[in-house]
């Protein structure tokens, strides 16, 4: 695995907390202030590391083998990791995260995240 697949692999669960946290608390979910954000934001980074070294790298490794990571290869992976998180989360804090497809989408962000990293700069090899 290359430098940039680990900087990638490292980028995609902090796009995912990140994003969660921020829609959280725009949605009025933290009400204690950063203390509980940053908490949240860390336990959030912590559940989708767990979640993408279980599924993700397995995806990743088996997508290399057959030289097919693309955009829409890296957004499905995160649609379908996002959508296991989802159901391990169960009900999100926030009202406008209920529900296990908007979750996922924030899934299909982190895998595209990850595609924008980890891609080969030859511009023919990043369809």
């Amino acid at each position: 695995m290359n430098k940039k697949a680990l900087i990638a692999f490292a980028a995609a669960p902090l796009i995912a907390a990140l994003l969660y946290v921020t829609i959280s608390s725009f949605d009025g979910a933290f009400t204690l202030g950063a203390g509980e954000i940053l908490i949240a934001a860390v336990l959030m980074y912590c559940g989708a590391l767990s979640l993408e070294v279980l599924l993700a790298l397995p995806s990743y490794l088996l997508l290399r083998r057959f030289d097919c990571i693309r955009w829409w290869s890296a957004s499905g992976v995160g649609f379908v990791v996002g959508y296991i998180g989802a159901l391990v989360i169960r009900t999100p804090v926030a009202p406008v995260l209920r529900g296990n497809i908007p979750i996922a989408l924030i899934g299909v962000i982190s895998g595209l995240g990850f595609w924008l990293v980890a891609r080969k700069s030859s511009p023919e090899k990043s369809q």
